[in-house]
């Protein structure tokens, strides 16, 4: 399974797409708003996880974009600012406050997993 990390914290960056790695799914992950936007277009993932709060393009724009792709990738915004993130829940299919638990993340990651794989 295809994931692309869009986060610009890079020690938070570098502990996602390792944690993801060792899941056996191929990991891209990305510092900015603009270079997830072009991530999208260039390596279509079949899950999104992006930080709401990012330089060059907001999350909220990398996720608009990422619900337009066929197929929609599975997305899941993270922020630590709880009511930007109720209000872009609509874009989400999850939605994860930091901090948070390295587990809660894999968890849903795994769920997705599952369901990706009964459905391919």
């Amino acid at each position: 399974m295809k994931i692309l990390i869009v986060e610009d914290e890079p020690i938070l960056r570098e502990v996602l797409a390792e944690m993801f790695a060792t899941g056996d799914h191929e990991v891209k992950a990305v510092a900015t708003g603009a270079s997830g936007l072009a991530a999208l277009e260039r390596w279509p993932p079949d899950v999104l996880v992006t930080d709401l709060g990012l330089p060059e393009a907001d999350g909220e724009e990398v996720a608009q974009a990422a619900v337009v792709l066929l197929p929609r990738p599975w997305i899941v915004l993270m922020s630590a600012e709880r009511g930007r993130l109720e209000s872009a829940r609509f874009l989400a299919d999850a939605i994860v406050h930091k901090p948070f638990h390295m587990d809660e993340l894999m968890s849903l990651i795994e769920l997705y997993h599952l369901r990706f794989l009964r459905s391919h």
